[in-house]
């Protein structure tokens, strides 16, 4: 079990690493010359670092922002040892899928497909399906788990830094609104009406 504990705590140390450096690279690029803007403005995926949370699988979120949360080490144990219960358990999943024959290429031409090539075709969307539940359901037990590992006040700062993170990728993808006052004399456009 303590062999446990240091993997799963050894893991986060290196995950946090990760995180800091890509902060740090983000901030420091066009820091010192010309005066650029050092504010990261990429639009980030639910579950990048950086990003938004991902709602069915937020354990790296919570792991990423343990600080803001105030995550104490014994909490961030459990949350490791959470996410690599799920690991292990979509892992049969993903060689379900891994296992399954290609997929054809192009549009299915359902009027001339031969049974065989109908049966494979469904066959392979009901396993995909199945497995996709499957990987759904183990996500949402984790994230309950990792949901009861919290107290109330850190499920509250929890969603109060996702939606700060949410509002400020909203603001940088929004396009900058056009000056006030342009065209002459203050109005709308060149020679254009006031109202």
């Amino acid at each position: 079990m303590r062999i446990v504990h240091a993997l799963v705590m050894t893991a986060a140390v290196c995950m946090a690493g990760v995180v800091a450096s890509g902060r740090a690279s983000a901030q420091g690029r066009g820091g010192r010359g010309g005066g650029q803007d050092t504010k990261d403005t990429t639009v980030k995926k639910p579950g990048e670092p950086g990003g938004p949370m991902d709602p069915e699988r937020p354990i790296p979120f919570m792991i990423e922002h343990r600080r803001e949360i105030a995550l104490v080490d014994s909490q961030v144990s459990k949350l490791g040892i959470i996410a690599n219960r799920l690991d292990a358990a979509d892992r049969p999943v993903h060689l379900a899928l891994d296992t399954l024959p290609a997929a054809p290429t192009g549009p299915i031409d359902w009027a001339h497909i031969t049974p065989a090539g109908r049966d494979s075709v469904i066959a392979r969307r009901r396993i995909t399906s199945q497995v996709n539940a499957t990987m759904h359901d183990n996500a949402l037990a984790a994230r309950n788990d990792a949901f009861a590992v919290l107290t109330p006040d850190q499920l509250a700062k929890l969603r109060s830094v996702n939606q700060q993170i949410v509002n400020r990728q909203d603001q940088s993808s929004r396009p900058s609104p056009a000056p006030s006052g342009a065209g002459r004399g203050g109005q709308p456009g060149a020679g254009g009406r006031p109202y």
